[in-house]
């Protein structure tokens, strides 16, 4: 759902953050981390444009890119759901450099584990720096595929 919602917005907003049209992703090839100042480096050149969509919930970032929006939509799926899209998207394209050059879709338990903990470990996180943009921000919150396309269609 990410990814296509990320995609869809793109089109919408007429963003296209990649020359070749893929999306831009900040990991470096076989899913190394930039450090902190390349990555935060990556994302203020993005949201230093006129138009934008960032897809993803990188959140020594949330920062620099909550300061620049207008609207934030936070995807959240049961966790079930996540774990088998995050299934079908390696089942779909294993091996292959979807979501970033060098970076082969891959399945792995701490990726599984992660995406089970998110609810606990990492949305409060996503919380708090909302919470730091009182009445700035449109925080638009969608549970569901169709809660999704009834956003999309009202765009």
């Amino acid at each position: 759902m990410r990814c296509w919602i990320g995609s869809s917005t793109d089109d919408l907003v007429g963003t296209d953050p990649r020359p070749d049209g893929r999306r831009m992703s900040g990991w470096c090839p076989w899913w190394t981390e930039p450090s902190p100042d390349e990555w935060r480096a990556q994302q203020q050149l993005l949201v230093d444009g006129d138009r934008w969509v960032i897809d993803g919930n990188y959140g020594r970032t949330f920062d620099v890119r909550f300061a620049a929006a207008d609207t934030v939509i936070v995807l959240a799926p049961s966790r079930l759901r996540c774990v088998v899209g995050a299934m079908r998207r390696v089942v779909a394209n294993h091996g292959r450099a979807i979501q970033a050059p060098g970076c082969p879709e891959r399945l792995d338990f701490r990726f599984v584990r992660w995406i089970w903990r998110y609810p606990v470990d990492s949305r409060t996180l996503l919380d708090n720096a909302l919470s730091r943009y009182p009445g700035r921000l449109r925080v638009i919150e969608l549970r569901s595929r169709r809660e999704a396309t009834e956003l999309l269609d009202q765009l």
